[in-house]
């Protein structure tokens, strides 16, 4: 009876997803429906992390944008079914197996499996030890071609990892744990993300935001190489076929097979009082980076479900002055925001170092008390016509300083490179149309067809 009915639940579950859930089957972990399991799970203790001089060196930092926003610390191990945890055949004769993760005062802990391969019928869970906090189910429908499977965050210093494979399953699962990400910011209501960013900054739901909704949906946080926060945005292509590009800066990168995206974090208001949900999903493939203009796009594994509401933006190669611009993006990892320019870009070297002329738009300062701030790295930059023309490289602007921000131009990134390595071209227009520009795709529409008055 318990076999049958652990595997109805799997079943009622399967393409479900919770709110604020990666993508997943939902449902419960086999020990919270089973009775007679040994109590007595082995915990791996993480060193020491140093904390206070983490903050003492984000101080200096956070005030930069040419880098991820950092809210963590990577801890590399190798723990795997073999070595490590407790496995147990339990009385239907699957297999079982759990293992403890502790990382002291850690307000947050994610993880990043180099090995993760499924059978059919297998799922994994993480959850926090008290069991208030619980992410999966993980299943065969998480297998990427190169292996990785990343989480993302939960917000407990004690964690277990569990593993359920059925009896007979089509070939034994693989899952070997390579890092433990121990954050130490960004998650907990005593020092959290949401809220952190500037007061000046303007929640996506305010009224100034109103025409901008379908760009709004196009853009994503991303945890970029386990333990830093960027921002970047789902791009549309010539073909308009809902390929799951993503655009960010080349500064943020590392291997996109970890990566995860967080989608729809916003408030529903412009005075957010709660934490929203999300969405996400992990694992890219990179397809072109070019540090010249600062572009890096990449492709995710999985095209992000219909339910998820993803806007694919449009963009503008010319190399044009844009009359007006907007700036979407995630400042220092909190919830969706929105900046404006009421007054022409400006093209410009990148001026907090010695770069390249006219590779960048340069927002001499932002409109509307609004602003940009670390973890808005990579995020998009929006023309008067609601399109793309650059993604945020640095600057000092914040909400105490009105000062400049720099856009890597897209129009630099289109063809600069030579190769489809290093350029757009080959990625967003593959049968060489020459588009100039092009405008938004919604997947759950029509082709959007701009109409400002």
């Amino acid at each position: 009876m318990k076999k049958n009915y652990f595997l109805a639940l799997i079943a009622l579950c399967i393409f479900t997803i919770p709110a604020n859930a990666q993508l997943n089957v939902g449902g419960q972990p086999y020990s919270f429906l089973t009775k007679g399991l040994s109590i007595n799970v082995p915990s791996e203790m993480m060193p020491f992390v140093d904390v206070e001089t983490l903050k003492k060196e984000d101080k200096v930092n956070d005030l930069l944008k040419d880098r991820p926003w950092r809210f963590g610390q990577n801890i590399e191990v190798n723990f795997n079914i073999e070595n490590s945890g407790l496995l147990e055949t339990v009385a239907d004769g699957a297999k079982l197996w759990r293992l403890g993760i502790e990382s002291e005062n850690a307000q947050s802990i994610n993880l990043m499996f180099s090995k993760y391969k499924l059978p059919k019928g297998a799922i994994l869970y993480v959850y926090s030890k008290d069991k208030k906090e619980l992410i999966g189910g993980f299943t065969a429908r998480n297998n990427q071609k190169d292996g990785i499977f990343a989480t993302t965050l939960i917000p407990a210093s004690e964690i277990v990892i569990e593993y359920y494979e059925p009896k007979n399953a089509e070939f034994e699962g693989e899952l070997t744990l390579a890092r433990v990400t121990h954050g130490y910011r960004g998650i907990k209501t005593q020092d959290k993300s949401f809220g952190s960013s500037g007061a000046c900054n303007m929640n996506v739901a305010c009224p100034d935001a109103d025409l901008w909704q379908d760009q709004v949906n196009s853009v994503v946080m991303m945890v970029s190489g386990g333990s830093g926060f960027c921002t970047g945005a789902m791009i549309n292509n010539v073909e308009q076929d809902g390929t799951p590009y993503f655009l960010t800066a080349n500064h943020c990168y590392s291997n996109p097979g970890d990566w995860v995206f967080w989608f729809n974090w916003q408030s529903a208001t412009c005075a957010s009082t709660t934490n929203p949900d999300k969405d996400a999903l992990s694992g890219a493939v990179l397809r072109a980076k070019n540090a010249d203009s600062d572009f890096c796009l990449v492709e995710l594994n999985t095209a992000p479900p219909a339910e998820y509401g993803v806007f694919y933006a449009g963009w503008n190669r010319e190399n044009v002055p844009a009359t007006t611009q907007v700036g979407i993006h995630h400042p220092d990892g909190d919830i969706k925001k929105i900046s404006f320019n009421d007054d022409p870009a400006i093209s410009s070297d990148y001026d907090p170092q010695t770069y390249l002329a006219d590779s960048h738009w340069k927002v001499t300062d932002w409109d509307r008390n609004t602003t940009t701030e670390g973890g808005s790295s990579g995020s998009p930059f929006f023309d008067q016509n609601h399109r793309i023309i650059g993604q945020l490289h640095g600057g000092w602007a914040s909400c105490n300083s009105a000062t400049a921000d720099y856009y890597g131009k897209f129009s630099m990134s289109w063809d600069r490179g030579g190769n489809a390595n290093n350029q757009l071209s080959n990625w967003l227009d593959p049968q060489g149309t020459g588009a100039v520009t092009i405008d938004g795709y919604d997947e759950n529409a029509v082709t959007y067809t701009l109409d400002v008055q």
